[in-house]
């Protein structure tokens, strides 16, 4: 594989810098005033917006089916949380009361027997809620328990900081994207089809793991939406072909640069990865390969060369 590229040091680049407004920070109060509501028990029937705290069970041809019952569940009442015709069955009711909804699970559902099939849920309402934002007071600050926040002053001085923060990480990733769209432009050569091929099963399988935390498989992601692997890994292909792009500039960069010894690199990562998973290093070690972290090592180091040597006019 030859591949060259053009000149890496002066790239320069426009970008916008994100900055922290007092516009931001307010609606960031009022953000974490709306996350933690006051919950009013109210007399009457529930209303779309209300919160309900109640039972259901399930009911498909008079048999409670898996997944379908529980106690004391709490919802905002409108919330699309259940399935299409649930909650606007509940508007209505009162404490205490008992009713059954008629549904019908979409067609699309994810387990098999119950898609598209007419059920009875068995509602009994418990208590019925009005929410209202929490009030700014210094009570309030410190049950969010913040680091050396203890009251409203401290409040808006920690966001401050924290949105500040968060602007200058946008604004470095916006010079990032920039310095590397440029560099990846001057690769000339050929890419090797098999580290694409990598990228492309890299990307699958981390949308294998994004689904099996929402308790789905890839399978039945592509069922719902109708598309096969195929289609997946077609729309993924011109990404991959950016991350390859990318990767073999840096490398290059790295073998420009004379970046070979990274062992010193390679133990401070080990360890950083030891202690946020709580275990030795020769676990480490043995989970993930040295050849791995030499690469992911040596390109880090191409990048802050690229990088610090960029001229970048903030617009």
């Amino acid at each position: 594989m030859e591949i060259k590229i053009g000149n890496y040091k002066g790239i320069e680049v426009e970008v916008k810098k994100v900055e922290c407004s007092q516009e931001m920070v307010e609606r960031q109060v009022q953000y974490t005033l709306n996350q933690n509501p006051v919950k009013e028990s109210k007399e009457g029937t529930i209303e779309k917006g209300d919160t309900a705290l109640f039972d259901f069970k399930g009911m498909k041809d008079g048999v409670a089916f898996d997944g379908g019952t529980a106690e004391n569940y709490e919802m905002v009442i409108g919330s699309g949380q259940f399935i299409p015709g649930f909650e606007d069955q509940m508007i209505g009711m009162g404490k205490g009361e008992e009713k059954d909804l008629h549904v019908t699970f979409p067609e699309n559902y994810q387990e098999k027997s119950l898609a598209g099939q007419p059920v009875i849920f068995k509602v009994k309402v418990h208590d019925i809620y009005n929410t209202k934002p929490a009030e700014l007071n210094d009570e309030f600050v410190q049950s969010l328990h913040l680091p050396e926040v203890k009251n409203v002053d401290e409040f808006y001085a920690y966001l401050k900081a924290y949105l500040s923060n968060e602007a200058q990480k946008q604004t470095d990733e916006h010079v990032q994207d920039a310095v590397f769209d440029i560099l990846m432009n001057t690769v000339e050569g050929d890419l090797p089809e098999d580290l694409i091929q990598t990228a492309l099963n890299q990307q699958v399988t981390r949308i294998e793991a994004q689904l099996q935390q929402q308790g789905v498989t890839l399978d039945q992601y592509l069922q719902m939406v109708g598309q096969s692997r195929e289609d997946i890994i077609e729309q993924f292909r011109d990404f991959a072909i950016k991350q390859v792009r990318l990767e073999v500039a840096l490398m290059e960069v790295a073998r420009l640069e004379n970046i070979i010894d990274v062992e010193e690199e390679i133990e401070e990562q080990m360890k950083l990865i030891a202690a946020s998973y709580n275990v030795d290093i020769e676990t480490v070690k043995q989970q993930i390969p040295h050849d791995e972290l030499e690469t992911e090592m040596k390109l880090m180091k191409a990048s802050q060369i690229v990088l610090e040597n960029a001229i970048i006019h903030y617009i």
